[in-house]
């Protein structure tokens, strides 16, 4: 037997057994009520999560509205489905013969959205005894900008950071959340529950082929990516206020 051999046998008999579960290859069933629709930016950001984590050698199940191997029906709510289609937005049908089927197998189930889909989802998960994380996409706030004139009755962000937390997230072992802003909000709400900031990124031909040094003065002009729908909620011409600002003081002085 080599030093190499000895070396690699004796690092595999210490290995805890939480470091040899990291290194498993894991079956990760995704739950998100609209799947495939990349003009929704729930669906986009687990699309291209569910990329990275099969590049990396997992398995991933979609469940959902378009999922090609485990679609979910339509769930039609009047009034509310139509104003959630505005944002390219539907609410799938729960079936406890597709989560049965879906969850055969799988390590984890991860959910997107804490509607009706996500809470069904979640109870068949535990049936199972299966571990079960969720990420928080939807933000009270943007809820409120579409609500019209409720939107203007005070307390209503807190109410659904409340509501949401009862329906779905207090059960969940675990919270992703894809900015330091929007944990702290949870914090905020009083979501005591394990949070982790993981960033929704950006596909990869959105990053220059070359990359500059930390320490290096950026290229002009500056380019910025302006990533998410481009619906008011999301205020995109706020965003590039400053560099109007900057540029005026900068060519002033």
């Amino acid at each position: 037997m080599t030093m190499g051999a000895q070396s690699e046998e004796k690092n595999t008999a210490q290995a805890t057994p939480r470091e040899t579960a990291a290194q498993k290859p894991l079956t990760i069933a995704m739950v998100m009520d609209t799947s495939g629709n990349r003009g929704n930016g729930t669906s986009n950001s687990a699309l291209q999560w569910a990329q990275e984590l099969e590049r990396q050698g997992h398995t991933v199940r979609l469940l959902g509205i378009g999922a090609p191997e485990y679609p979910a029906r339509i769930n039609r709510i009047p009034l509310v489905s139509w104003i959630a289609s505005k944002q390219q937005m539907q609410f799938a049908q729960p079936s406890a013969t597709l989560f049965d089927r879906a969850f055969d197998g799988v390590d984890i189930v991860h959910i997107y959205t804490p509607f009706k889909f996500g809470r069904y989802a979640l109870a068949a998960a535990r049936e199972k005894g299966l571990p079960v994380t969720a990420g928080f996409h939807v933000q009270p706030e943007n809820i409120m900008y579409s609500a019209g004139p409720l939107r203007y009755v005070p307390g209503m962000a807190k109410f659904i950071y409340w509501l949401f937390h009862h329906w779905l997230y207090r059960n969940v072992d675990a919270i992703h959340i894809p900015t330091k802003l929007g944990r702290e909000l949870l914090l905020d709400h009083n979501y005591n529950e394990p949070i982790f900031v993981i960033s929704n990124g950006y596909e990869p031909r959105f990053v220059p082929k070359t990359q500059r040094a930390g320490d290096e003065a950026p290229g002009k002009p500056i380019r910025v990516i302006a990533s998410g729908r481009l619906s008011n909620e999301k205020t995109t011409s706020s965003s590039s206020r400053p560099f109007r600002v900057a540029r005026m003081l900068m060519t002033s002085n």
